[in-house]
């Protein structure tokens, strides 16, 4: 399940966004189980679910979710993985308030939607970000958007040139578009920030053939 927002585009959860960090430390309070609901719908809505989803035996439900980054162990980041599966859901703290928590779900890493690539010179078209480029993933801001392309540098160094608000990299592997194909099976792309131009503000990257 995707965004209604974003109208299909996935957005996978990272103990960065606020709302995760949030139920991951337990800092929720609210004064009734329905407006814990409702926040727990609110993370539903705006992230990828799982398709696995568990119901309480009060009927509620709670919300199974890749989080980047989320309780991964030495030996696991060794392994490859980003982050883990949780479940978020609504309690009664002993204070008496209600709150958000989360439980790791371990999930063998080839099940996961994002594992650590093997290390290459230049990155192919299934690495995340570019898949999200494919998809035309809608950034809310220009920090997040810029640090996608800031981290595209720092695992890459050696093949891209950072610019302002752009990226010129090597991607290698057969292009999504054919407007994006050249003769080679290395090819050098560039990637700009771009505003949107529909309903859904926010910015994307947009990205072109440099021959």
């Amino acid at each position: 399940m995707s965004s209604k927002r974003d109208k299909g585009i996935q957005h996978y959860a990272s103990v960065n966004n606020p709302s995760i960090e949030a139920a991951i430390h337990g800092l929720y309070r609210f004064e009734t189980p329905k407006q814990a609901m409702d926040r727990l719908n609110t993370i539903r809505a705006h992230f990828t679910l799982s398709k696995h989803q568990l119901e309480d035996a009060e009927g509620e439900w709670s919300a199974v979710l890749w989080i980047r980054g989320y309780e991964v162990t030495p030996e696991e980041e060794a392994e490859g993985y980003l982050g883990n599966y949780a479940m978020i859901r609504g309690i009664k703290a002993p204070e008496g308030h209600y709150t958000l928590v989360t439980e790791k779900m371990p999930v063998e890493s080839k099940k996961h939607p994002q594992r650590k690539q093997k290390k290459h010179p230049y990155p192919n078209w299934g690495h995340p970000i570019l898949r999200a480029v494919k998809k035309g993933r809608v950034y809310e801001t220009l920090e997040d958007i810029r640090a996608e392309l800031t981290q595209l540098h720092s695992e890459y160094p050696e093949t891209t040139i950072p610019g302002l608000n752009k990226l010129f990299l090597m991607i290698h592997g057969k292009p999504p578009r054919e407007d994006l194909v050249a003769k080679g099976k290395v090819n050098k792309y560039l990637l700009k920030i771009e505003k949107t131009k529909n309903e859904n503000p926010g910015f994307v990257l947009a990205i072109s053939l440099k021959v």
